[in-house]
């Protein structure tokens, strides 16, 4: 073998080595990651204010595996005469109706639905004195007066001791036991 060939098998050797290193190199790369697809969800699908008060809504923004990501959350109203919403998602009640909250990012968004209720001024429940046997149920009303005169206002009821009365969304209260309950609207 002469020199010449011997120094040509070892460049034709070693420009093979180089490459065989770089495609080498390139496969040991990790492939590319996605896009993260961004979506948003408020904390609430509907809520109920009295008119005056304030209510912080939250979002949580999570990418296309339910992992939770940072991003500039916009807010706003579909009513701005019965709610306003600031940039940090704080929901004041200004007048009586319903609005949508309405929670957005690039590429996603959600919505709350809100109901605004007048203040109470009164708030009565009839009859006053009620006596139940085990298992009987019996309806209890109210009349409430808001800032705006007569009105719908929300009730929600509870019971002092559940083992001597239950009491429905609605009213109906149940005997459940012996004794004395107090029923509160």
């Amino acid at each position: 073998m002469t020199k010449q060939s011997t120094t040509r098998r070892l460049s034709t050797f070693a420009a093979a080595l180089l490459m065989a290193c770089g495609e080498s190199a390139q496969q040991t790369q990790p492939p590319p990651t996605p896009q993260d697809q961004l979506t948003l969800r408020l904390d609430v699908e509907q809520d109920s204010m009295l008119l005056g008060t304030t209510r912080l809504l939250a979002a949580t923004v999570t990418n296309q595996f339910n992992a939770p990501r940072s991003a500039s959350v916009t807010w706003a109203s579909t009513n701005p005469t019965v709610l306003t919403v600031g940039t940090d998602g704080l929901v004041t009640a200004i007048g009586e109706g319903s609005a949508q909250v309405v929670a957005s990012i690039a590429g996603s968004a959600d919505t709350a639905l809100v109901r605004v209720y007048g203040l109470p001024v009164s708030l009565a429940v009839f009859p006053e004195v009620v006596s139940l046997a085990v298992g009987d149920d019996f309806q209890l009303t109210t009349e409430s007066e808001n800032v705006a005169g007569s009105g719908s206002t929300p009730i929600t009821w509870s019971v002092s001791d559940s083992s001597i009365a239950a009491i429905s969304s609605e009213g109906v209260v149940t005997g459940m036991g012996e004794g004395d309950v107090t029923v509160t609207a």
